[in-house]
């Protein structure tokens, strides 16, 4: 994995272990097309495997998903006041 690609993995899986922490609403878009959306779960010290040497997992639960890191393509947060989890308020 290129360090731009490692970078952007690494982002994800921050921006996805604080939003666990805070119980904040993230949508995922993965390289299939499909999207998955709702509060991630937090890791614990036995998650899986390691995303090359990123520091983070190979995979994360959302919403009873379990999504490979390495399909994200796009990942938001979405406002708490968001109603319709589009995150357009």
């Amino acid at each position: 994995m290129d360090d731009l690609t490692g970078h952007f993995y690494s982002t994800v899986g921050h921006v996805l272990d604080q939003a666990a922490l805070g119980g904040l609403h993230v949508r995922l878009e993965l390289s299939d097309g499909s999207a998955v959306e709702g509060v991630p779960s937090k890791r614990t010290p036995s998650t899986d495997a390691e995303l090359d040497e990123t520091g983070y997992p190979r995979q994360v639960n959302i919403a009873s998903h379990v999504v490979i890191l390495e399909r994200v393509r796009r990942a938001a947060i979405i406002h708490p006041d968001s109603r319709d989890g589009s995150g357009r308020g």
